[in-house]
């Protein structure tokens, strides 16, 4: 198509030039920068149009893939609620993300971190973990639930404290500053440093849970930097 435009374009101009060549004999330079500037915008043009459609076919691709995952980090509710599983933006590929935490995780992560993980949070640091959140003077404004998820990394499960804000990051950041990481220091605090903790938002308008952090408190596996800084 991109070829075919442009010849056209080149057939149009040399009839053109043709016509004032035979009453003028002459074309004026402005005449021939104005050709040249309509071929330029033609070609940028198609190329965007190239690109976008490149794209927009990725994003398919990537899309069709997430959906054999189970969320984002292919987590299991350890109880039932009616959240829906994790997601990010469709150009995402949750495989390749798998992929390079998997590396990050058998690199950084020591034996004990992993064996630690590897068992549930008791229930009473869980019932105490919700206590905090629902009573602390910061905290208690935003409504955060606190469960377990299992997401396994390698092979091995492990067993993930996941802290849930029922808005927006946006909306959580207007009643509680920064809370994202004051949420991750309590439920650490809570459960032990070296266990794994997720935080989400989720939108009840578009019914969408969106992680913004999969860490423990020496190592990040996942920070949503683009949910931060939109």
């Amino acid at each position: 198509m991109k070829k075919l435009t442009i010849l056209l374009l080149s057939v149009v101009t040399l009839s053109g030039c043709s016509f004032f060549q035979n009453e003028r004999k002459t074309i004026s330079q402005d005449s021939i920068t104005s050709v040249e500037s309509t071929v330029e915008t033609i070609e940028e043009t198609n190329d965007q149009e190239t690109e976008s459609a490149s794209q927009n076919a990725n994003t398919s691709s990537e899309s069709i893939a997430n959906e054999d995952f189970s969320g984002v980090f292919n987590e299991s509710e350890l109880s039932t609620t009616d959240l829906p599983n994790t997601s990010l933006d469709e150009s995402i590929s949750y495989q390749e993300l798998n992929q390079e935490m998997v590396t990050f995780y058998n690199d950084q992560f020591d034996e004990d971190a992993k064996e630690m993980n590897s068992q549930p949070v008791d229930d009473d640091t869980m019932a105490q973990l919700q206590y905090s959140l629902d009573n602390n003077g910061i905290l208690q404004g935003l409504q955060a639930t606190a469960d377990q998820v299992v997401i396994t990394i390698d092979g091995q499960d492990n067993y993930v404290t996941r802290v849930t804000v029922p808005m927006t990051y946006e909306e959580s950041v207007s009643i509680v500053n920064d809370n994202d990481i004051l949420l991750m220091n309590e439920a650490l605090a809570q459960v032990g440093g070296l266990r794994l903790a997720q935080i989400n938002y989720y939108d009840p308008t578009t019914d969408t849970l969106t992680p913004m952090h999969l860490a423990n408190a020496n190592h990040s596996l996942f920070y949503n930097d683009q949910l931060a800084n939109n």
